[in-house]
């Protein structure tokens, strides 16, 4: 091998290595465009590709439970420090309005957290747009049809080698409030692959999102 076929050899190695970097690298960026082009377009099936719904339902679950108890143990610390509720106050105490707030919400999850339940959506697009477009629409008029919010944002970082997360944040008006924010959580599944495993919010923005 000459000396110039084997610098184009490298060339066209070194090229291919970085594409490939890219390829990998840009993966879940491009999941999440995908994501966003189907609820554009109302595409549930390309949706179901990219969601797997055992693990969102398991996510949403867990984080219900622990927003359910953090709301608990701050109730329970006002009271303690109102003198309402004694010295064992501070821990969270289970009560059958928490338990009920819990399975209704779980029992919620189980029925829309579904294939089924994305279809439904879909379908009732401008009645979901209500409440999700201010995260979907990702940018332009979006937050000016909401009520005390302002411009929408959106960014998106690697929280680790198999965990992305897109969050949809919401400005608030007046700009000193806490902004609302969804992230969107993404797991990969082989090298390129990437799947919706679950979501986090901010917990102001849980009456937006269900209204």
């Amino acid at each position: 091998m000459t000396r110039r076929r084997l610098y184009l050899f490298f060339v066209f190695a070194w090229a291919a290595f970085l594409a490939l970097g890219a390829s990998i690298y840009l993966g879940p960026y491009f999941a999440a465009w995908q994501i966003r082009e189907a609820v554009a377009a109302g595409d549930a099936e390309t949706l179901h590709d990219f969601v797997d719904f055992e693990a969102v339902r398991d996510n949403l679950k867990s984080e219900l439970r622990r927003t359910v108890g953090a709301s608990r143990r701050a109730q329970n610390r006002e009271n303690a420090a109102s003198g309402d509720g004694g010295a064992e106050a501070a821990e969270p105490t289970p009560d059958l309005g928490t338990q009920l707030a819990v399975a209704v919400g779980e029992a919620m999850i189980d029925q829309f957290a579904t294939p089924e339940g994305v279809d439904r959506a879909l379908r009732d697009g401008p009645t979901v747009a209500k409440g999700w477009s201010a995260f979907l629409d990702l940018g332009g008029e979006s937050g000016e049809a909401v009520e005390g919010a302002g411009g929408v944002s959106v960014s998106a970082e690697y929280e680790g080698w198999n965990d992305f997360a897109v969050r949809l944040g919401v400005e608030r008006d007046p700009p000193d409030e806490d902004p609302l924010w969804a992230d969107i959580l993404f797991e990969r599944r082989g090298i390129w692959a990437w799947r919706v495993t679950g979501a986090r919010v901010s917990p102001d923005a849980i009456p937006l999102l269900t209204r």
